[in-house]
């Protein structure tokens, strides 16, 4: 597997970046440290000062499980909403399986395994649409924590850390984007499903496949007022910009200066490494390896 080392500056100060080449991943590491304890009502999950990813081990997880559910399982998700199959019996089954599989590899090969994915459209309009009320929704958000946490009580030890994740998509879609939230609306439309991940106990939420630069800012600042670790994964277009337009640098710039560093770490994710490169800044230190 292709390794890439970037250093980023943001708000005065080095972010590292590593872009893994696997399923078009990348992660961009803070430099922030502090000590991994272990504790909480759920002893085999990590409660962390430090996430286990920042403490050195290897971790991976099991995204893009909505395309295998579509074109492996046969199954049709209305809207791309894969928490749904979790009203479903043979879902749950096969949901068991390809995360089963995912972890048994990681597990084999010394990786922890960041258990999320479940949640990415079980948020107000996306359950609008599939006409989930606010308090079904709910109640399949915790079902979806409790279905990953099955896994981590199962597979943890010191060598393979589990951490239970929420992996929250954005307001809209991320690649047919309409009108995006600034923001405050951000901030109150995500909370909703934030406090939920916190009532369930999660060990970290993630922004996955945000393309505007305000909607990460206002989950960021969700999940600051719900105390829960935060990571923002950004969808990055062509030329390694943005939708907006904007470079990877001046996002994660300034998510941190309106988030006073919020995000434990930033994320490139549902991108090749040939559109995201063009956007590393010139002079970048970077290792191939």
């Amino acid at each position: 597997m292709g390794r890439l080392r970037s250093s980023i500056k943001s708000a005065g100060r080095s972010r590292t970046v590593a872009f893994r080449h696997q399923r078009s991943h990348a992660t961009v590491g803070s430099s922030r440290l502090g000590q991994v304890v272990c504790g909480g009502l759920h002893p085999t999950v990590w409660r962390p000062e430090m996430l286990p990813q920042q403490a050195g081990h290897l971790m991976t997880s099991a995204g893009g499980f909505e395309t295998w559910m579509q074109y492996v399982d046969g199954f049709e998700l209305r809207h791309f909403c894969g928490f749904e199959l979790l009203n479903d019996p043979r879902g749950v089954t096969c949901l068991r399986d390809y995360h089963r599989k995912v972890v048994e590899a990681a597990v084999a090969n010394g990786f922890g395994v960041i258990n999320e994915g479940l949640h990415y459209r079980a948020s107000k309009d996306w359950g609008d649409l599939t006409g989930f009320s606010r308090e079904g929704l709910e109640e399949i958000n915790i079902r979806g924590i409790e279905f990953y946490r099955e896994f981590a009580r199962e597979y943890a030890s010191p060598r393979t850390p589990m951490i239970v994740a929420g992996a929250i998509g954005p307001k809209g879609d991320a690649y047919n984007i309409g009108r995006v939230p600034d923001a405050a609306e951000a901030e109150d439309y995500h909370s909703d499903q934030i406090q939920t991940m916190r009532k369930a106990g999660v060990d970290q939420v993630t922004a996955m496949t945000f393309s505007g630069i305000e909607e990460a800012i206002g989950f960021c600042r969700a999940a600051k007022a719900a105390d829960i670790p935060v990571v923002v994964s950004f969808f990055v277009a062509r030329g390694g910009r943005l939708k907006g337009g904007e470079t990877i640098e001046e996002a994660i710039t300034r998510v941190d200066a309106a988030t006073d560093r919020a995000p434990t770490y930033f994320m490139i994710n549902c991108t090749h490494p040939t559109e995201f490169l063009p956007g590393l800044t010139p002079g970048d230190e970077i290792h191939i390896d």
